[in-house]
């Protein structure tokens, strides 16, 4: 499943899911959720949850953090208007590189809103692994998680895509064909003056 909301790449959502089973709202919770990465992958997206029977109201600051340094790597704000796809509003981030052996927090502020516990076929991509729920009680604002629980798959208000590698557009590859073509060109006619010299 691809997303993209900038027109100019796009990404594979980091968690997916066929449908919810359950949503519950926080006031003011900080939610979220606990990942490492296995190969180095570049954020280019963020995402909220949005059930269209509930819908999303105001926006919501999203933030992805090193849980090593509790350092905030990549950031962004989701709103109503942004593109909706597959129970997420999406929103284009500055592409931002998360590191192949390190582990990060991905949390979002609820402001009211809902996210979804245990949702029918849950599915990871294949470049991370899901750890763990994260969140932080009576947070109105974008930090570092300070609790964690063991209910599996239970805090997804947050989401995140990882940029797809890029396919080269047909008339990039004929510059690079005709290109290589010429220089194989230039390569034979020096070898055939070489020859006529010796």
């Amino acid at each position: 499943m691809m997303i993209g909301t900038s027109g100019i790449a796009s990404a594979t959502p980091a968690i997916s899911f066929t449908s919810p089973t359950i949503d519950y709202s926080n006031s003011t919770d900080l939610v979220g959720w606990q990942f490492t990465v296995n190969n180095n992958i570049t954020v280019n997206e963020l995402g909220f949850y949005n059930n269209p029977a509930h819908g999303i109201t105001g926006s919501h600051d999203i933030g992805i953090y090193n849980v090593a340094t509790q350092s905030l790597i990549v950031s962004g704000t989701v709103s109503p208007s942004d593109q909706y796809n597959n129970w997420f509003n999406w929103k284009s981030v500055t592409p931002t590189v998360l590191i192949a052996g390190q582990t990060y927090d991905i949390v979002a502020v609820l402001l009211g809103n809902y996210r979804t516990w245990t949702p029918n076929g849950f599915a990871v991509d294949s470049n991370i692994n899901y750890v763990k729920s994260v969140y932080s009680n009576g947070t109105s604002t974008l930090s570092f998680p300070n609790s964690s629980d063991s209910i599996p798959n239970s805090h997804f208000g947050p989401n995140f895509g990882i940029a797809s590698a890029r396919v080269p557009e047909p008339s990039t590859m004929l510059l690079i064909t005709t290109g290589f073509a010429s220089l194989v060109g230039a390569h034979r006619r020096k070898s055939y003056q070489r020859r006529r010299l010796d």
